[in-house]
């Protein structure tokens, strides 16, 4: 089933939008320390990205 959603180029481009938000938020967290800050930023963002994603591509397209 993943593999479907992997060859999927929206579904590429929101996966490495995470890996960068996670890299992202490792370096706010090493840098001022307040992960509890954070997180409520990069989860709502993510949240958001995940919504978006399964709006837009997971609705088969009937032929």
């Amino acid at each position: 089933m993943m593999k479907r959603y992997m060859r999927h180029p929206a579904f590429r481009a929101v996966l490495a939008i995470i890996v960068v938000f996670a890299a992202a938020f490792l370096v706010a967290d090493l840098v001022n320390g307040t992960w509890q800050d954070n997180i409520g930023f990069y989860g709502g963002i993510g949240i958001c990205l995940t919504l978006i994603f399964l709006i837009e591509c997971l609705p088969p397209k009937k032929k």
